[in-house]
C-alpha cells in the first residue's frame, strides 16, 4: 500500500511559495544544475529536452536528479505529438461497413456503403494515456498553470527567480 493523501511539495518549491512550511532539515537537497542530456535520444526528443530544460532553469525550479524524470516526460510528449499527429489526418473514428454472408459490402439505395458502426482509433486512446501521464509530470516539474497558480514572479532573473504567495503580494 503506498503513502496516503497528496505528495509532499518539495522545500524549494514551499521557500520559494514563501510558506512557513519551507523549513525541513532532514529532506534531501540535490544540485540545483541543469542534468546532462541522456544518449540516445532521437532528435525530436532532443529538442523537447532543450525547450524543456530552459523553462525549468528560467523558473529555478530544476536539479540535476531531475533527469529521469524529464527524460520521460520528453518521450512521451514526442509520442503524444505523433499520435496526436495521427488524430489530425485520420479523425478520432473510422467505419466499419456492412457485408453480406459473401464479404461483399451492402449497399443503400443511392449506392453507398452502409455503416454498421464508427469505431475509435486505438491512437485516441494512447493519446488520452499520454495526456494523463504528461499532466502528472508537469505538475511534478510546475509546468502547468495549475501548478504555478500559487507562485508570483517579482524579479525574473534567468536562473534565479524570486517569488512570494499571492496571499503576501496583497499585504
Amino acid at each position: 500500500m503506498g503513502t496516503r493523501g497528496p505528495q509532499k511539495t518539495p522545500t524549494h518549491i514551499l521557500q520559494l511559495r514563501g510558506s512557513h512550511r519551507g523549513n525541513r532539515p532532514l529532506e534531501p537537497q540535490p544540485d540545483r544544475i541543469a542534468p546532462r542530456c541522456p544518449n540516445g535520444l532521437s532528435t525530436p526528443v532532443k529538442a523537447v529536452w532543450k525547450r524543456v530544460i530552459g523553462h525549468l532553469e528560467d523558473m529555478g525550479t530544476l536539479a540535476v536528479s531531475d533527469g529521469a524524470a524529464l527524460e520521460r516526460y520528453c518521450r512521451l510528449f514526442v509520442e503524444w505529438r505523433k499520435m496526436q499527429a495521427f488524430i489530425d489526418t485520420a479523425g478520432h473514428a473510422y467505419a466499419l461497413y456492412l457485408t453480406d454472408k459473401d464479404g461483399q459490402y451492402i449497399l443503400d439505395p443511392n449506392g453507398q456503403k452502409v455503416i454498421r458502426c464508427r469505431i475509435q482509433h486505438p491512437e485516441v486512446g494512447v493519446r488520452n494515456k499520454l495526456n494523463v501521464d504528461l499532466l502528472r509530470i508537469e505538475q511534478q516539474f510546475g509546468l502547468s498553470p495549475a501548478a504555478r497558480a500559487s507562485l508570483l514572479v517579482t524579479e525574473p532573473v534567468k536562473g534565479v527567480t524570486t517569488v512570494r504567495t499571492r496571499k503576501r503580494a496583497a499585504e
